[in-house]
């Protein structure tokens, strides 16, 4: 539950919309294929280092810390996107 809260609390479920945001068109592509291969990734560490200790409990801590650790990132690093438009956040950034 830990992971499942950390996770929602940062880059979990806001990932997709501020990519549209941030992103020029051209690089939402890349940037969300870089997302799924990076998820699949994790998918099979998981799987690989649960598989070799016996313990998936162990994993789950190191997934709950690595989100601790990106929601202090994105609370330093996001843009402040509420109620403006695309192209305002994109002159924002310029």
């Amino acid at each position: 539950m830990g992971f499942m809260f950390t996770f929602g609390m940062s880059l979990g479920s806001s990932v997709w919309p501020y990519i549209g945001m941030m992103m020029p068109p051209s690089g939402v592509t890349l940037a969300l294929v870089i997302n799924w291969v990076l998820a699949g990734g994790s998918i099979i560490a998981f799987s690989f280092v649960t598989q070799v200790m016996g313990n998936p409990y162990v994993m789950m801590w190191v997934y709950c810390g690595v989100t601790l650790v990106t929601i202090t990132i994105f609370t330093f690093v996001s843009v402040d996107v509420k109620g403006l438009s695309v192209r305002k956040v994109q002159l924002q950034l310029q």
